[in-house]
């Protein structure tokens, strides 16, 4: 309300839209709105909009229309043009480890994994999936440690990725990831960043993998098969990979079908931040939770 009050039902600044949009369009679950000249890159004259809708993923074009020439059609000032954009997923897949006093609970082991598990959607629901919805990790380790009193302690280990919807035609395989994080870099330069699932070429089962490129601090995307274990490189240059910005783009491949290729990466802060048009989620699919006695709780230091 004092946001509406305030702009007067004219649109000038990023919250100005924000306010008006919300009061007249109610299909939005979250909403992010930002100027051009705080895009990557600056984009002078625009106006961002980013819609997380509450029936989708995706406003549909006729909603996008309705927004841009019903909702702010005479509101917004001439020289900026709006733009509305679909959210951009990062989805994490978790690895949680715990370790629990069996003589503090009669929950069983598999039955904490669901607790765990529960307590992990909750904070999903909760806290994601929403332009400001930070992944903080120690307050979902907090949760997880109260989820149940035998619960010692508990390690969660983020990884994100992205799914790319490759085609059988290379015109069509360009594709632009932007992470909400930068990657981890182990400091050895032959180590992969990225790893993908298995797509096949020819009958056989292709990888993603990177290289260092000399005097840059980016680095060479290719696509690798093997043989006896070893690396053998079919596409030596199918894209880029920018560690710093979180970025990667791909392209000269062709897959034998059309198997959505899932694009994983570790992110190089455990808290991982949102921003503009990004949207993290944690897909409860890829949460794997692996509990364990703690003998030093139960046994002391001879069951160390």
């Amino acid at each position: 309300a004092p946001l509406t009050f305030t702009s007067q039902n004219r649109a000038v600044t990023s919250d100005d839209y924000s306010a008006i949009i919300k009061k007249s369009f109610t299909n939005i679950d979250s909403i992010s709105t930002w100027g051009g000249e705080d895009n990557d890159p600056p984009d002078y004259g625009k106006a961002y909009i980013a819609i997380k809708p509450l029936t989708s993923t995706v406003l549909t074009t006729a909603e996008k229309d309705q927004i841009k020439d019903t909702i702010l059609k005479g509101k917004n000032v001439v020289s900026i043009t709006p733009e509305i954009l679909d959210p951009n997923f990062t989805f994490l897949e978790l690895d949680v480890f715990f370790k629990y006093n069996p003589n503090l609970t009669d929950r069983s082991s598999s039955d904490l994994q669901s607790v765990v598990r529960d307590t992990i959607s909750d904070y999903n629901f909760n806290n994601l999936n929403k332009f400001d919805g930070v992944f903080r990790h120690s307050q979902l380790l907090k949760n997880i440690d109260n989820a149940d009193p035998s619960i010692q302690n508990s390690t969660v280990r983020p990884r994100m990725f992205q799914n790319i919807p490759a085609t059988t035609n290379i015109t069509t395989n360009n594709f632009s990831l932007t992470f909400t994080s930068p990657f981890y870099q182990s400091g050895e330069s032959t180590k992969h960043i990225i790893s993908s699932t298995a797509f096949t070429i020819n009958g056989e089962d292709h990888y993603f993998g990177d290289e260092a490129i000399a005097a840059s601090t980016k680095r060479n995307v290719y696509v690798y098969k093997l043989v006896s274990g070893v690396e053998v490189k079919v596409v030596a240059d199918a894209g880029e990979l920018d560690p710093v910005k979180g970025t990667i783009t791909l392209n000269n491949f062709v897959p034998d079908d059309t198997t959505a290729i899932r694009i994983t990466v570790i992110p190089n802060s455990l808290d991982i931040a949102p921003k503009r048009d990004q949207l993290i989620s944690i897909d409860s699919t890829r949460v794997t939770i692996n509990p364990e006695e703690d003998t030093i709780a139960v046994s002391g230091s001879a069951g160390t």
